[in-house]
Order: C-alpha cells, then sequence, then structure tokens
C-alpha cells in the first residue's frame, strides 16, 4: 500500500484549500466587472463662478461645481471648449 505521511496531506489540504479560494475569488471578481452598467458621457465642464474644471455628467442641461456648488449650465460658453477627461 501507499505511504502518505502527515505533511503531504497537509500540503494537499493546503493546496486544494488555496485552489477553492482562488476560484471564488476570481470567479467573483468576473461577475461583479460583467454586472457593471455602461459608463454614462462626461463632460469637461469650468466653472464660471471658481473656475474649477470638473467632469460632470449634465442632466437637463445642468451641473453643480463640486467645489463653490453653483449650478452651471452645461451650454454656456466659457464652461465648454475643454479637451474631455479620460
Amino acid at each position: 500500500m501507499f505511504t502518505v505521511s502527515v505533511k503531504f496531506l497537509f500540503f494537499l489540504f493546503s493546496a486544494v484549500l488555496v485552489g477553492i479560494v482562488l476560484f471564488f475569488r476570481l470567479r467573483g471578481e468576473k461577475s461583479r466587472s460583467s454586472s457593471r452598467p455602461a459608463p454614462t458621457v462626461q463632460e469637461t465642464i469650468r466653472c464660471p463662478i471658481c473656475g474649477n474644471v470638473y467632469a460632470a455628467t449634465p442632466q437637463d442641461g445642468m451641473t453643480t461645481c463640486p467645489l463653490c456648488e453653483s449650478i452651471n449650465r452645461v451650454d454656456d460658453e466659457p464652461s465648454r471648449g475643454l479637451p474631455p477627461l479620460v
């Protein structure tokens, strides 16, 4: 018969346990990345009040500056013409 040492059983158990943990971790990351919604289009906007440049998703043509909390129209000329943020 086979003689099996305690070291070998411990190594085998550890390897199987690590394999199971890695399998479920990778499976969870894959399902989490596929369930994300599609990214929304963000525009680069310069606040005419404080001059802060921020990325925003306009709703009804309006955005709120995160620095001074002023409400800005997206179609204002001073806030447009900036290159998009990547």
